[in-house]
């Protein structure tokens, strides 16, 4: 399946026409995912990894190196509790990965403070 790629998943899901190839590999993800329904859970995100690291951004905005190995460790503990085995080094959530989903998050909520701060003063001299 080394032939499917986000891009081709996005053009599929689009209703625009991909290869036949495309569609069988698509086809048999679906068939591998219904076979194994925790790899379809994880892929739709039924494990509410965003929940948690909310919880833990409300606390804690701006983590250091330590609070991003504690917040990684909680989240991998969850995960492998939910999944029912260890996790592989794939499936484990990395410091690295807590502070690339802080900084998004900051950077996310700055523009929308800012599109509100922007849609106020519009509506005052409207």
């Amino acid at each position: 399946m080394t032939d499917l790629s986000q891009g081709n998943i996005s053009v599929y899901l689009r209703g625009k026409h991909v290869s036949e190839k495309v569609r069988n590999l698509i086809y048999l993800w679906n068939l591998k995912c219904r076979s194994n329904p925790e790899r379809l859970m994880k892929f739709m995100n039924i494990i509410d990894e965003k929940e948690f690291f909310e919880d833990f951004f409300h606390i804690y905005p701006h983590p250091n190196w330590e609070k991003r190995e504690l917040i990684a460790e909680a989240c991998n503990i969850r995960l492998s509790t939910f999944v029912g085995r260890k996790l592989s080094k794939k499936e484990t959530v990395t410091p690295r990965s807590i502070e690339k989903w802080f900084l998004n998050t900051r950077q996310q909520r700055g523009k929308t403070s800012l599109e509100k701060e922007y849609n106020e003063e519009f509506e005052e001299f409207s």
